[in-house]
């Protein structure tokens, strides 16, 4: 920036995207086929994972990425089989089998390629489809790989071009692209934008996704929507303070705090 480089991991992001449209319908088409509402979450989380590998701010996958071994398919067919290192699976199932569980989300999401077209966006569209709002918030200004609001909005388009439930999302306002006024790989929820400020006053569902946002900023922080934080582990330092290994993956659901309820007690007792 100090340079006047506005964004030099454009080329890549653009690359990424790109390729990634290709395989999109494939992998719609396949959850899509998934008969029972619980497997088919359990895909879109895995899909999460999966997608969250392409990260060129971490160095171990910059590596994998530089030998040509970004294989969305391969990563998550070797996802690590649960327990993950968190897992909160069951407790978000049963929230999520209830029909029509959230009004309104707020989806804070992270890298462009692989991880937000066939991780993140198969994952809002089945909110939307379940009926409810979703905010998918990207950075406004670059930074990394991560996408921008910029980069969502058309994007967003060419999807809708092939599939009718993002589609029919779009006009009726239940997927709306928002910028969130960030310009790191972290997010300071106290520093967000005028428009992520005024739709998050009504959520009542708030998904951070990725390891700055989710683990490394805002992992312990309680919120009084319910809360849910999606990331793979890919850097020693946070693997060891979590106790992880390199690539464990974390999928943690808070219930909305209440004043009756201290945050993390429903999850301990879900897992007790």
């Amino acid at each position: 920036r100090e340079h006047h480089i506005a964004d030099p991991y454009r080329p890549v992001k653009e690359m990424e995207n790109h390729a990634c449209l290709k395989l999109l319908p494939g992998v719609l088409a396949e959850l899509d086929a998934i008969p029972h509402d619980k497997q088919r979450l359990e895909a879109l989380i895995t899909g999460v994972f999966a997608g969250n590998v392409f990260d060129l701010g971490a160095a171990g996958t910059v590596e994998l990425y530089e030998s040509g071994r970004m294989d969305y398919h391969e990563v998550r067919a070797k996802i690590k089989p649960r327990p993950w290192r968190v897992d909160d699976l069951d407790l978000l199932e049963k929230r999520w089998l209830e029909g029509s569980a959230w009004r309104k989300a707020i989806v804070l999401v992270d890298n462009a390629g692989a991880d937000v077209v066939l991780g993140m966006i198969p994952l809002c569209r089945e909110l939307a489809r379940q009926g409810t709002r979703v905010c998918i918030a990207a950075n406004t200004y670059p930074s990394l790989n991560d996408i921008t609001f910029n980069e969502l909005v058309p994007l967003l388009d060419q999807i809708a071009a092939f599939d009718d439930v993002i589609r029919q999302a779009l006009r009726d306002e239940r997927i709306v692209p928002i910028a969130s006024g960030n310009d790191v790989p972290l997010i300071d929820l106290r520093r967000v934008s005028a428009a992520l400020a005024d739709e998050a006053a009504e959520a009542d569902l708030l998904i951070l996704e990725g390891m700055g946002r989710a683990i490394e900023t805002n992992f312990d922080t309680p919120f009084t929507c319910d809360t849910l934080k999606l990331a793979m582990i890919k850097e020693k330092h946070v693997a060891q303070t979590l106790r992880a290994r390199m690539y464990d993956v974390v999928c943690r659901f808070d219930p909305a705090m209440s004043d009756s309820i201290p945050h993390g007690a429903a999850r301990d007792r879900a897992r007790a």
